[in-house]
């Protein structure tokens, strides 16, 4: 078995333990509710982004967090930022969860503006969501609980660190209070959306392009140029950015994976 495939292993099995730490914390909860690996299309970029784990609460509260796994130990090097994780007793840098995580908050701000999925108070105001970038780490990693605006937890210490985060949450935001029925819509969107952007990775897969590994041992490659894609819409649906038609969601999936190629806009296929 290879290093990467070990490290790989490893990863899954961090998420595994993750997943059940948050449902167990978050079990029997009517307030708050969780999804995991939850896949989203860049559209900046034309890439997808695949979020470990996303707790989000009736308040907009959306809790982003990232697995990271290091049995042996992961470190932290300040004032740098950079990440390494000891395997095999040796050091690998590994990429910033916290960079990565902050590029999944971007990504899912702009799909949450993009598509309204957010409930609207007087018919007019979309509920404005904060975001929260949490970083779960391997129990007894020595790295700080805050850093560049992000927590880092122990998975193993996830139920108690986010008790104290409710503890601190303002009730000022009260009046944006979700009904439980809507917070249960926005997850049923999401979580949709999730498995409709997962069809289309199963069915392309030559074009599909995760943009993390779970563990690297290469250092981060370059950050592309991004461009603003031309998105339209009617309603709250994505329409041709030619002639303003409704994309079938046929037609939507084929821009998704040749989002590049059509010079980052969506259209509808006889604008193709």
């Amino acid at each position: 078995m290879t290093e990467e495939i070990k490290m790989r292993a490893a990863g899954k099995s961090a998420e595994y333990e993750s997943r059940w730490q948050i449902d167990r914390a978050l079990f029997g909860a009517t307030n708050w509710t969780a999804l995991h690996d939850v896949l989203l299309f860049d559209r900046k970029t034309g890439g997808w982004c695949q979020i470990d784990h996303l707790v989000f609460s009736r308040l907009g509260h959306f809790v982003v967090l990232e697995t990271k796994s290091a049995k042996e130990g992961m470190t932290l090097h300040e004032p740098s930022g950079a990440f390494s994780i000891l395997f095999n007793g040796r050091s690998v840098p590994v990429r910033s969860p916290i960079a990565q995580n902050y590029r999944h908050i971007e990504i899912l701000s702009d799909y949450l503006a993009g598509c309204n999925v957010l409930p609207k108070r007087l018919g007019l105001l979309p509920i404005r969501p904060t975001f929260e970038n949490w970083v779960l780490v391997q129990p007894g990693s020595p790295v700080p609980k805050k850093y560049d605006g992000a927590r880092l937890v122990q998975r193993d210490q996830f139920s108690k660190t986010f008790d104290a985060f409710l503890d601190d949450i303002s009730v000022t935001r009260i009046f944006k209070l979700m009904l439980r029925s809507e917070l249960g819509r926005v997850a049923e969107k999401l979580a949709e959306e999730s498995k409709d952007n997962r069809r289309i990775c199963e069915q392309y897969p030559a074009r599909t392009e995760l943009p993390e590994p779970i563990e690297s041992v290469e250092p981060p490659a370059p950050e592309p140029r991004i461009v603003q894609p031309t998105v339209q819409y009617v309603g709250n649906r994505i329409a041709c950015a030619s002639c303003k038609a409704v994309l079938t969601p046929k037609e939507y999936g084929y821009c998704k994976i040749n989002f590049t190629k059509l010079g980052k806009k969506f259209l509808c296929q006889k604008c193709q």
